[in-house]
Order: C-alpha cells, then structure tokens, then sequence
C-alpha cells in the first residue's frame, strides 16, 4: 500500500478520500520594457553574473513556478495571509494605473 499524501506545508499526513487541495505558484520577472544602457558598470556586472550563473539559477531570477498539496488548514492559512496582502495594498493605495487586477478569488 502506498504512504499518504502528505501536505506540503506542515506534513500533516492526508489519507485517500480526504479533502485536499493542490497549490499551483508562479512568481516571475514584471519586465517594464525598459533598459538603462547608460550605466555601463552595471551592464558589466550583469554580463559577468549571467556567465557565470547556471542555467537553473538564471531562470529562477525570471521564472519559478511549484505545485504543491496542502490540508484544509494550511489552505486557509494561505488563503488569509494572501487575502491580508491584498487588504495592505489596496488600504496603502498601490494600484498601478492600467495594471493587472490581482484580487483572490
């Protein structure tokens, strides 16, 4: 027989027929579209670091992205440190004009 799934965050073992949930993460590079190309300094150090960066590690810069099961108290965990962020940006006012909407649902 196989073990149980286990939850991702607090290991908290889920038997089968247990209510679960799956958790799919991406974080990755908001690009602007803009270069400053007059900061050659900057541009050298950039270039050495992509050199002597690996693969791997240059992607996470830009792009990492995991999928993880979680038990019901560890999605409401979750869900209400997400939901408090989203109530700290919208009392501090951060909404960028013309941006992407970012409300939970």
């Amino acid at each position: 027989m196989n073990p149980p799934v286990r939850c991702g965050m607090c290991a908290r073992a889920i038997q089968p027929g247990d209510l679960r949930f799956a958790l799919l993460w991406k974080i990755y590079a908001d690009y602007d579209g803009i270069i400053d190309l007059g900061d050659e300094l900057l541009l050298e150090k950039t270039l050495l670091a992509v050199e002597k960066g690996s693969a791997r590690d240059l992607e996470e810069k830009v792009y990492m992205e995991s999928r993880h099961i979680l038990c019901p108290a560890c999605r409401e965990e979750i869900l209400e440190t997400l939901s408090s962020l989203e109530e700290m940006r919208s009392e501090a006012g951060s909404d960028e004009e013309g941006g992407e909407e970012r409300n939970l649902h």
